[in-house]
């Protein structure tokens, strides 16, 4: 609704499942998928669907993120409704702020994106960290705004909620030059050793810092 008002836009019809559907097969073998994934898919062909939104992997994933065999499971329910159209899923970044789970999972991604509220304006960060056939060098720098909805609580105060917009932050990610010179040696060459790395881009190591 906030967002409808705010950028004065109409969202498209949107189904809410409350339930957290566990993306895992059935012990069945006449039913290769268990009955949530199989009646998830079924409502999905129902309603025309176009895109799955899953909030959060987490809440949908059965098993070990880390584990590449219960990452493939879970990736094999994905590919399913990936046959209608895109498949979003939220996850949460590990307690360093990096990626979490098996490689797999980012392997699998057409693109991945990052963000990240910074603790003084409150404004949110978007990186794209990956774009299949593409470069990820883009981002945004989003602000939260208040907007009243219309409408008022029991004791007659105005419900206000935030939506997001575009600060007019944008920006590259591309690095400093000499980061960006490395970036460039890494992507042609693969995983290098420092030593070989500085050989590559013809450095002496005792004029660096």
């Amino acid at each position: 609704k906030a967002w409808e008002l705010g950028h004065e836009a109409n969202v498209p019809d949107i189904i809410w499942v409350r339930d957290s559907v566990k993306m895992q097969r059935s012990n069945n073998l006449d039913e290769p998928w268990s009955k949530q994934v199989t009646g998830l898919l079924q409502m999905y062909k129902e309603h025309n669907c176009d895109i799955l939104f899953i909030d959060t992997l987490a809440n949908t994933f059965v098993g070990n993120e880390n584990q590449q065999q219960d990452a493939n499971q879970y990736l094999d329910a994905i590919r399913m409704f990936q046959e209608f159209g895109p498949v979003v899923v939220v996850h949460h970044n590990n307690k360093d702020g990096g990626y979490r789970g098996s490689t797999v999972l980012a392997g699998a991604a057409d693109t991945m994106i990052a963000l990240k509220q910074d603790d003084t304006t409150r404004n949110i960060e978007l990186r794209v960290t990956k774009q299949k056939d593409g470069d990820p060098d883009f981002g945004l720098i989003l602000q939260l705004k208040p907007i009243d909805l219309g409408w008022q609580d029991r004791w007659g105060s105005a419900i206000e909620a935030p939506y997001l917009v575009n600060s007019g932050g944008d920006f590259s990610l591309k690095e400093a030059p000499a980061q960006q010179v490395i970036i460039d040696a890494l992507r042609e060459q693969g995983e290098m050793t420092t030593t070989d790395l500085y050989k590559f881009l013809d450095i002496d190591p005792g004029n660096t810092r």
